[in-house]
């Protein structure tokens, strides 16, 4: 009788044991369906009670911080972070997510930090390469952040992401001939993408290649008429060589997509000025300062035309005509110049 007790307590305790485990597979596996959807705060909870249980799981530690940090608390999660790191050193995704961490806190350097370290464990790991370049982006080094992207390449000479960010990178960096032979890359691999074409025309246009820059514009046009950024840097470009039909023709594309293009109205106006169109240049000047209302060059432009136009009187040798104040003159130059120059898309 007493060795049957013995061998049903051992039963029992064996049984026990193997729900426990049962029980404590469930709750882990429990918690991870938590963080899948993004119920963080009952996952965080669970991970808590399980940590309890076992403290040394270096998987626990990274989930619970996982959940702190999709919650924003930067501090907590890299606290666990690093607890899990401590367990499991040559992790790649622990050193990522402390990465993370430390980026979501503000502290840009640490987090290119342990990414570089992760870098070591995992060198060819393009995710990783481009979460330096980002991080480099960030703390506006350009040019580390350009040779990043290089990395990415010498992998995948192919990689469209990483051309086009070393396009935009070196173009904010005023490199524009490494800007162009960046896009022209992109259009051989992408020739029918218009806004890479729009971008090959902004660089050469950054770059006084005025003639390239507007084959790039007619290359974007055709592969999509509606495109008015390409027909108003176009139009700008003309404008500013004294090409006043081939400025108003492509300024007439433009107001046409976006009839609530203000500079485009007024650059337009000008056009129609110097072309002798005097109404038309009248009823341009007042859309364009319709839609700057606090624009006082335009609104100036508009009531002195006005004015000129109701008096019937032509533009040039009149003797009605009172010159501009010179600040105004002055003002609008630079406006028209700066709207010559057009920032790659975001």
């Amino acid at each position: 009788m007493i060795g049957k007790i013995i061998v049903l307590i051992i039963i029992s305790l064996f049984i026990g044991g193997v729900f426990a485990e049962i029980s404590g597979k469930n709750e882990t596996e429990i918690a991870k369906q938590y963080l899948i959807e993004g119920k963080n705060i009952d996952a965080l909870d669970l991970y808590d009670q399980l940590l309890l249980k076992r403290p040394n799981n270096s998987e626990l530690w990274n989930n619970r911080g996982v959940a702190l940090l999709r919650m924003g608390n930067c501090t907590s999660a890299l606290q666990s972070f690093i607890k899990a790191l401590e367990l499991e050193n040559q992790s790649v995704p622990i050193r990522t997510n402390i990465a993370d961490a430390y980026s979501c806190s503000g502290e840009i350097d640490k987090a290119i930090l342990y990414t570089n370290e992760a870098l070591v464990i995992d060198p060819d790991n393009v995710i990783l390469l481009k979460k330096v370049a980002e991080y480099q982006r960030e703390m506006g080094d350009f040019d580390a952040a350009v040779q990043a992207y290089r990395n990415i390449l010498s992998l995948n000479a192919s990689d469209i992401d990483a051309i086009n960010s070393i396009g935009e990178l070196s173009y904010l960096n005023s490199n524009f001939t490494q800007a162009i032979q960046a896009y022209l890359q992109l259009v051989n691999l992408s020739p029918d993408d218009d806004m890479i074409w729009y971008n090959l025309g902004v660089n050469y246009e950054a770059d006084n290649q005025f003639a390239k820059a507007v084959d790039a514009y007619n290359q974007s046009i055709k592969i999509n008429a509606s495109n008015y950024k390409a027909w108003s840097n176009m139009g700008m470009i003309y404008y500013s060589h004294n090409h006043y039909n081939e400025s108003l023709y492509a300024l007439d594309k433009v107001v046409q997509i976006r009839p609530d293009y203000s500079d485009a109205w007024f650059i337009r106006a000008i056009d129609q000025k110097y072309l002798g169109d005097i109404n038309g240049s009248v009823l341009s000047f007042e859309n364009a300062s319709a839609l700057a209302p606090n624009d006082t060059v335009k609104k100036a432009y508009y009531q002195k035309y006005a004015e000129l136009s109701s008096i019937n009187s032509p533009f040039e040798g009149d003797s009605h005509m009172t010159p501009l104040p010179l600040w105004i003159i002055m003002v609008s130059c630079i406006c028209a110049s700066f709207m010559i120059c057009r920032r790659l898309k975001k």
